[in-house]
């Protein structure tokens, strides 16, 4: 599969030398989680319930997918065959997602699309949900320190995001290689998570669910805008 992958983004890139552009096209992939098919109003949405213009101007101004299937449902096995073209059940995770102090689930060596995009001149970056671990596997005792192996070791320039999901017991961002904002070493009793145990919190900022979306993209729109337009850029977000 990852040659697949491989092969169309070469298809792709040589298509535009053919065609005499000067720059090679950028490329940014939206990946949501829990999106139905339904869910936008370009595939079927009723838009007295929901409306989505700007996604309704990318499928009208590109093209749509009506016919897909998926190798892995949730999250991680999704997020793993995304970045590497590679068929999820080729990683140690046999079933369910990346826990919280799970390790690195892409093995190093293996070849992603943005390690590929590197080698062609690409600047890169994964903004937003990682859920695909971080550190040695199989486990980490926490974050403190350089994070890594992480998103950099596998063709990443730049990253910012949130560890697994919404509800980890992480409760802060990364960013590159340690995590943001991070003031000490020191671990204290921070609040009790979802299942009613209490969890230990970083010295860091923490997030905060309904502001995610606008700190991620904000993230987002400053990497773009300090890039300086010489070369092409590759958004995983």
């Amino acid at each position: 599969m990852v040659k697949n992958l491989i092969t169309f983004l070469f298809i792709l890139l040589a298509w535009t030398v053919l065609q005499g552009e000067v720059q090679r096209p950028n490329i940014v992939i939206f990946l949501a989680d829990d999106l139905g098919y339904g869910s936008i109003n370009s595939y079927g949405a009723n838009p007295t319930l929901v409306r989505t213009p700007n996604l309704n101007r990318l499928a009208a101004e590109g093209v749509r997918f009506t016919r897909a299937y998926t190798t892995g449902s949730v999250c991680s096995p999704t997020r793993y065959g995304l970045v590497t073209g590679r068929y999820s059940w080729r990683t140690r995770m046999q079933k369910g997602v990346i826990n919280n102090n799970d390790g690195m689930l892409i093995d190093a060596g293996t070849e992603t699309v943005a390690s590929f995009l590197q080698k062609q001149g690409y600047e890169t970056a994964a903004i937003g949900k990682w859920h695909l671990g971080y550190k040695q596997p199989p486990r980490f005792k926490d974050l403190l320190g350089k994070i890594s192996p992480g998103p950099l070791d596998v063709g990443f320039d730049y990253h910012f995001g949130v560890p697994n999901n919404l509800d980890d017991l992480h409760k802060v961002y990364i960013e590159n290689d340690h995590i943001y904002g991070l003031r000490s070493n020191k671990m204290s009793k921070y609040g009790r998570s979802f299942y009613g145990k209490p969890y230990h919190g970083y010295d860091a900022p923490q997030r905060v669910a309904k502001e995610v979306m606008n700190d991620i993209t904000e993230k987002a729109v400053r990497w773009i805008d300090g890039l300086g337009g010489d070369k092409p850029f590759f958004l995983y977000f």
